[in-house]
């Protein structure tokens, strides 16, 4: 177990590496490296605000706190990113000296940077009224996030901008220079160690890469002192482009940010144009939306992934001892140790394993064999493929039961297809549940069905004739008290001193004989009577042999029994619950009885419950901020557009990719409410700005679509970017990092278009009216 953890922490940090380097590489493509080193800078500052709060609110760096982190790496340089990029382009101009420069970028951007981290903390933060294991095993999720969130924000604001104007507007010495460099490719050296995979030509590749980099720069230097004017001028002319490349980036957003201006003046000059840009949109959403009804986006709670562990679960027939229960365990045992891919395997007796429950002592006749794997890496199959092959090997077991379960990759919620039988008699309600059983054992892609009250060995129940009673004049306590005495006796006094002299002491017993009774003597029992001969215990009944559950369950006093199965590999647990309730409802159950699921099913519907309540309430917070800084209310409505927008993306991608709508996938929707309103609110409020600058009301839409797009492009490719790292490292979490990806690729590919066309036509009448020259 101590291994595995290890692995997954290591398999953290390697991504979380992974996407530091992604992150760094996007920004020095676009913006250049003194501006990618400044920006990388803030996620060390950040994380380390993150770490105090954490520690402050008692978070272990855990697993979901590592990949809430994971997560946030993706965010937290939006702000940064949005100050950098404004810094850039005002510098770049020669306008301005850094001072003004710096000062400008307040003015334009500290209130919107203010709402747009607000607005994405917003998206988090009511995931906290999430309950149950649901609740407490995503609870890292937002408070780490929103402290990241908020973090960024400080970091860009008093360290960033200040730290940038300061590269800008002086010179440093030749020696400092040097310094950073040599330390800045020291730090890419050691983050391209930590991320490469061990026995790989990537580092031999790496280090041949800066050999043949600095034997050509030092050939060139001698060739420039030795070359002509004209060849100097050839070589000045060479340097001065890849001065450009490192100080501006690779990438020059002007000659884009042109093409996009000259297209959005075309859309908003002509009516049909804009009619035909709106038509678009809401038909692509429409199309989006109704993939879902259709069934091309299937639901499912938690997606299997693969695990180390498999379990087997052994159940002899009632009454087998333990050594029978231990010689077909050491059988399974011996043919499961020679499936290639079983790194070690192990038996143990009295124990059996439930999905839903975990661990749970059992009798003489269970058995648990833990099957261990080596890392998926060093292995051919996944622990789905290998638990299938078992479940198809010993899908005929004849004697006894023995279960595959699969460790679940998210919480403990229950098995994967459960329902719960409530009423009154206990032989009505398994008649129900075996019913049940037989459906479920037919229905393929199903495994390991079981009742929750299983049948233990049998007991003999003596039915009194009540008649006979009364006419022998013995009540049913004294038949009771009788039948006691004799199969186990009552205790006269306890810790009796028998001789004295001595400390040594015992209880006084009384029984009906020196040996104990036997279950064939049970019909030779008298009954003592007032005023007459004892009566033989035969004669005032009847003895029945009846099944002995091994465990009672009660809910708001009625008796209850659950019917639980699992799924196997490419069968949908919320497909097969539907089709088991149909079922249910086929059965007609008598008045005082009752039906309800559980399990992943019931986890399901309540933690769907929590995320729509957590998305209301997400949706109203941030329509409040938008409210408040806007002063309108239509404003606010235009920016809260991108939402559906962005949502429709997700539909499209999962229904490509196969991708089920899980709970990651849910919390990844909720995200997205925060993360594509900023793009738009940065649009909305330049369109502002110029308003009261008394610009031309179409000039200013399109001055701000303009204006917005290189930053709305960096911090929606920088969190693309940051996101692939966890979207492709682990299925448990596929969902949450392809929803955002998909949201922000659709949505900020429309957006672009879509807020300046929506904003047009809204506001022309009135806004429009006022800013015509």
């Amino acid at each position: 177990t101590g291994d595995q953890v290890d692995r997954q922490y290591n398999d953290l940090i390697r991504d979380l590496l992974i996407t530091v380097g992604l992150v760094f590489l996007t920004l020095f493509l676009f913006l250049g490296v003194r501006q990618a080193v400044v920006a990388s800078l803030a996620i060390p500052l950040t994380f380390l605000i993150t770490f105090i709060v954490m520690n402050i609110t008692g978070i272990a760096l855990s697993f979901i706190a590592f990949f809430s982190l994971l997560l946030s790496l993706g965010l937290l340089v939006d702000d940064t990113i949005v100050v950098i990029s404004a810094l850039t382009a005002y510098y770049r101009t020669n306008k301005f000296t850094p001072l003004e420069t710096g000062l400008l970028v307040w003015r334009d951007f500290r209130t919107a940077i203010l709402t747009t981290t607000l607005t994405t903390v917003w998206a988090f933060v009511p995931l906290l009224l999430s309950t149950g294991i649901i609740g407490e095993f995503i609870k890292p999720i937002p408070i780490v996030v929103s402290s990241t969130l908020l973090g960024s924000l400080a970091v860009a604001i008093f360290i960033t901008m200040p730290l940038l104007l300061l590269l800008l507007g002086s010179k440093l010495p030749k020696r400092v220079t040097i310094l950073f460099r040599v330390l800045g490719v020291a730090i890419l050296f050691a983050i391209f160690v930590g991320i490469a995979p061990k026995g790989s030509l990537f580092l031999p590749a790496l280090l041949v890469f800066i050999s043949i980099l600095f034997i050509y720069f030092q050939v060139r230097y001698l060739l420039f002192q030795r070359l002509s004017v004209v060849s100097r001028n050839s070589l000045n002319s060479t340097k001065q482009t890849f001065s450009q490349y490192i100080n501006h980036g690779v990438i020059n957003f002007e000659k884009i940010e042109k093409k996009y201006r000259s297209i959005i003046t075309k859309i908003l000059s002509k009516a049909d144009t804009r009619r035909k840009t709106i038509i678009a949109v809401v038909i692509f959403s429409l199309f989006s939306y109704l993939l879902l009804p259709f069934g091309f986006v299937h639901n499912e709670f938690f997606p299997p992934s693969d695990q180390e562990y498999i379990y087997l679960s052994l159940e002899l027939p009632a009454g087998a001892n333990i050594t029978q229960t231990d010689q077909e365990a050491l059988k399974v045992l011996n043919s499961v140790r020679n499936i290639p891919e079983v790194e070690f395997a192990t038996a143990t007796m009295r124990l059996s394993v439930d999905p839903g429950r975990g661990y749970a002592g059992s009798n003489d006749n269970t058995a648990l064999i833990t099957i261990v794997l080596p890392p998926l890496s060093a292995r051919h199959r996944t622990s789905i493929d290998i638990a299938q092959e078992l479940r198809d090997k010993y899908q005929n077991y004849q004697k006894g039961t023995l279960s595959v379960v699969e460790v679940s990759g998210g919480p403990p919620a229950g098995s994967d297809i459960q329902i719960k039988l409530s009423g009154d008699d206990l032989t009505v309600l398994d008649s129900y549940a075996n019913k049940i059983q037989d459906y479920l054992d037919k229905q393929q892609g199903v495994a390991n069905v079981s009742k929750s009250i299983k049948s233990g060995t049998s007991k003999i129940v003596f039915v009194p004739d009540y008649q006979k009673l009364l006419d022998a004049g013995i009540t049913q306590d004294q038949l009771g008290l009788w039948l006691r005495t004799y199969a186990s006796g009552f205790t006269l006094e306890t810790n009796a001193k028998l001789q004295q002299g001595t400390n040594e002491s015992q209880d006084i017993v009384f029984r009906t004989a020196t040996t104990p009774q036997t279950v064939l003597s049970v019909d030779s029992i008298y009954i003592p009577v007032k005023d007459g001969s004892p009566v033989p215990l035969a004669s005032l009944g009847t003895f029945e042999l009846r099944p002995n559950p091994t465990l009672i369950t009660r809910e708001d006093g009625k008796r209850t029994i659950s019917v639980s199965a699992g799924v196997t590999k490419g069968i949908s647990s919320t497909e097969k619950n539907k089709d088991l309730e149909k079922f249910a409802d086929s059965l007609n159950l008598p008045d005082g009885y009752s039906w309800s699921t559980g399990g992943q099913n019931q986890e399901n519907q309540n933690s769907v419950t929590a995320i729509l309540e957590a998305m209301v309430f997400s949706f109203l917070l941030i329509i409040i901020t938008m409210v408040l800084q806007f002063s309108s209310f239509r404003k606010a409505f235009l920016v809260m557009l991108v939402i559906p927008l962005s949502i429709s993306g997700v539909f499209i991608i999962f229904s490509v990719t196969h991708t089920p709508l899980s709970f990651p996938a849910l919390i990844g929707t909720l995200a997205l409410f925060g993360i594509v309103v900023k793009n738009a609110i940065l649009i909305v409020d330049k369109i502002n700005q110029n308003l009261r600058q008394k610009m031309e009301f179409k000039e200013a839409i399109v001055d701000a679509a303009e204006s917005r797009l290189e930053p709305i492009t960096l911090t929606t490719f920088a969190t693309i970017v940051g996101l692939i790292p966890i979207t492709l490292s682990d299925p448990l979490w596929q969902g949450l990092g392809g929803a955002i990806i998909a949201g922000l690729f659709f949505s900020g590919s429309m957006m672009l278009f879509f807020i300046p066309v929506m904003y047009y036509l809204i506001f022309k009448g009135s806004e429009g009216k006022n800013n015509l020259h």
